[in-house]
């Protein structure tokens, strides 16, 4: 599998990606593995789904949600507040809309298109599903996400720490050590493409 890691500078998406040569690995980003992660595996993925359903199980235990899809958001930012990663199989991002994924007959998405052909920002303070790029800091689980991608190449955006974001879009930390940037006000999915 190959790896190209592209960092943006200035703002979130401009004419100035690049990517940066690291003197030892060759790109900017090692993807260097924390020996207790071992090797890529089924038995990881599923241990580590297994270990993160148990502690939502234990802190939810004296009080379960009305449902397991609607929490709390973490955090609401103009700004990124941490470094962030997005891993995709392009060096184009395109955001996938529910219903061209559900008449390709897939399951995952990115947003949802409403009736007026925008996609609307998610204003209330719940998680309400998927709606905009999803993007995590460097840890376990992306460790996990990125050994066990389906695809011949993999393109791996960071995304700087305090990094201002555009004033028509959001940094939503939705659950665990999930992030998903979004729109700010209605817009296209081609616009949103673009940002």
């Amino acid at each position: 599998m190959r790896v190209t890691t592209i960092t943006p500078f200035n703002s979130i998406r401009d004419s100035t990606w690049t990517t940066v040569p690291d003197q030892e690995a060759g790109h900017i980003w090692k993807l260097d593995t924390p020996t207790f992660l071992g090797n890529s595996s089924t038995e990881l993925r599923t241990d580590f789904c297994a270990f993160s359903w148990s502690i939502q199980l234990k802190s939810s235990a004296a009080t379960p949600p009305k449902s397991s899809f609607y929490r709390p958001l973490l955090g609401r930012y103009d700004y990124l507040p941490c470094e962030l990663v997005r891993i995709i199989d392009s060096n184009r991002v395109t955001l996938r809309d529910y219903k061209k994924q559900i008449e390709s007959g897939r399951t995952s998405y990115a947003l949802r298109t409403h009736e007026d052909g925008l996609i609307h920002p998610k204003l209330g303070p719940m998680f309400e599903g998927p709606s905009g790029a999803s993007v995590r800091p460097n840890g376990p689980f992306l460790q996990v996400l990125i050994r066990s991608f389906q695809g011949k190449e993999i393109v791996i955006y960071r995304l700087p720490e305090g990094t201002k974001l555009p004033s028509d879009l959001v940094c939503l930390h939705e659950h665990t050590d999930h992030h998903s940037i979004q729109c700010a006000v209605p817009m296209t999915l081609r616009e949103l493409d673009t940002k």
